[in-house]
Parts: structure tokens; C-alpha cells; sequence
């Protein structure tokens, strides 16, 4: 039996994410004889190698399904209970531990588990390789995840709960007159985030604009002779770090820039980056307090 399930869903136009380039979706698959399509037998036995995993997984109603996770995925709490695979990245992965727990799929993600997914592959383990770009990725993951695990009609409800949650809050925030947002990846060199990213598709819905929205790539290097020429109203530094706030504050040549005037230089956990599922509702909530505190 050998089935490699890989996804490399592009970005596309999108209704409530405005940032997607329009292009349609893709989704590659290798299938095989020997291995009855997922209609006829859903997985029984899955791995969830990424904490976003974990959450669609149980978003869709397959939580009995899961054998193992990661000692990453802790979301939902009862994802704590299950029991652990291994780490996160591909250096604390094992595939001896993920193979005794005889899984027949397994689900992990692009640029992480992309030699994991290989290996499992010559021993006949479906694999599904999640590529997030964009918010209406989001969507079509949920929708593949609920058709493979058979749950498509929980899949479905899920997707408009978190097109409604998410609506509902971009309706809060008219076009005119948004915080311009500096978001800070790492300093050394500087990096943001792009018009592709969907951190910039979260600014956005949270009421703001991201002051590099027209360079195309998701995570761009930038100077920071640009920073501070765009004159940033709210710099955000993904970075848990109490100290990082501090450290802004003391660059050189940043003490004209309006975030650093009005002290609206926020940290907010690197860790999110991580879980690109149905909890970026609650990360665009929280950014939406952060530019707008008084609403």
C-alpha cells in the first residue's frame, strides 16, 4: 500500500481575506491501487504533528481518531491527554515512535515535515501535508480534513462559524483612517510581513494596515530606513520577550516614529505563528484590541 497525500493549496481569491493573489486552489495527490480511497474508510489511527493539526482535527470531529500528537499540539486541552509522538520539527521527530503507534494517516506541515512525510511514505502511510498562505487556505484545509476523516458535514459548520466570528469583527473597522502597523518578525536583519502573509490578512480583519502590505513576499527583509520613513502608528514585535518592548524604544533615530512617540509597542507570543487553523479568529481579536483599545 503506498499513498502520499500532499497538499500545496496556493493562495486565491478570497471574499473576507483581501490579501490572496487570485489564482485557484491546488491540491496534489499520488494514489494508489492497493489503497481504498478515504470515502470508504476514513483514518483510524492519525498523527498530528502540528498544534493546527491537532486543532482541525478536532474542529471537525475526529478526535477519537487521533493515536498520537506532538508534544507541541496543546490545543484543544483534551489534545493534552492524547499521547506524544515527539517534538514539533523535524530534528525531534522520530519515525520509529510515529510508526508504533500504527498510524494510517498522518498530518503534518510544509517546510516541517517534508522529509517525515517521505520517509512515512515507503511504508505505505497516507500523509497530508498542510501549506497555509492565505485565510481561504484555512477553509479548503478544513473542508479536505473533513471529507478524509469523514466529517464533512462538521467540517462544514466549523468553516462558517469561523467565517461569521470572522465578519463579524472585520465589519467593526471602516476602510478609512486604520493604525498603520509595523509588525516585527526578527531584528537582525529586519523582517516583516508582506501583502501574502497571513499575518498581513490579520492586521486587516483586526482594523488595521500593515505598512508593508505592498511588498509581495509573505516574510520580506527590510531597513530600517524604511521602517521609520513609513512612520508607523502601532509597531508590533513578535517576540515574548518582556525586554523587546524596552529595546524598541532605544534605537536609534526611532524616537520620531508615532509608535514610539505614543508608546504603542506591543509583544505578542512567536508561538502563534505556528497555528494557522480556526484559533486566528481569537489572534485577530486579540491584535483588534491592541489598535483599537478604546472600542
Amino acid at each position: 500500500m503506498k499513498f502520499f497525500y500532499f497538499t500545496a493549496i496556493s493562495v486565491f481569491t478570497c471574499v473576507l481575506f483581501t490579501g490572496c493573489i487570485k489564482q485557484p486552489a491546488k491540491v496534489h495527490t499520488v494514489n494508489s491501487a492497493e489503497a481504498p480511497p478515504f470515502s470508504e474508510q476514513p483514518p483510524q489511527r492519525i498523527i498530528a504533528l502540528s498544534p493546527a493539526a491537532a486543532e482541525i482535527l478536532c474542529a471537525v470531529g475526529a478526535y477519537e481518531q487521533i493515536a498520537a500528537r506532538t508534544d507541541s499540539c496543546d490545543y484543544p486541552p483534551e489534545v493534552k491527554d492524547l499521547p506524544s509522538a515527539g517534538g514539533f520539527n523535524e530534528k525531534s521527530i522520530s519515525i520509529e515512535k510515529i510508526l508504533s503507534f500504527n498510524p494510517d494517516f498522518v498530518y503534518g506541515t510544509y517546510g516541517m515535515h517534508d522529509i517525515t512525510a517521505k520517509q512515512l511514505e515507503k511504508y505505505g502511510i497516507r500523509v497530508f501535508i498542510s501549506d497555509v498562505k492565505c485565510g481561504k487556505d484555512i477553509f479548503a484545509e478544513i473542508n479536505e480534513i473533513g471529507k478524509i476523516t469523514g466529517h464533512e458535514e462538521e467540517a462544514k459548520k466549523a468553516i462558517r462559524e469561523f467565517k461569521n466570528r470572522i465578519k463579524t469583527l472585520a465589519a467593526k473597522y471602516p476602510e478609512k483612517d486604520r493604525p498603520h502597523v509595523y509588525w516585527e518578525v526578527w531584528n537582525e536583519p529586519y523582517g516583516s510581513v508582506g501583502r501574502k502573509s497571513l499575518i498581513n490578512e490579520i492586521i486587516r480583519i483586526a482594523g488595521g494596515e500593515n505598512i508593508f502590505k505592498d511588498i509581495p513576499q509573505e516574510y520580506p527583509v527590510v531597513s530600517e530606513e524604511a521602517i521609520i520613513a513609513r512612520m508607523p502608528d502601532i509597531i508590533i514585535i513578535q517576540d515574548s520577550d518582556t525586554e523587546a518592548v524596552e529595546n524598541v524604544k532605544k534605537r536609534a533615530g526611532w524616537q520620531t516614529v508615532p509608535a514610539v512617540i505614543n508608546r504603542r509597542i506591543y509583544s505578542v507570543d512567536s508561538n502563534f505563528a505556528v497555528h494557522p487553523g480556526l484559533r486566528i479568529t481569537e489572534t485577530a481579536e486579540s491584535i483588534a484590541e491592541l489598535l483599537h483599545p478604546m472600542e
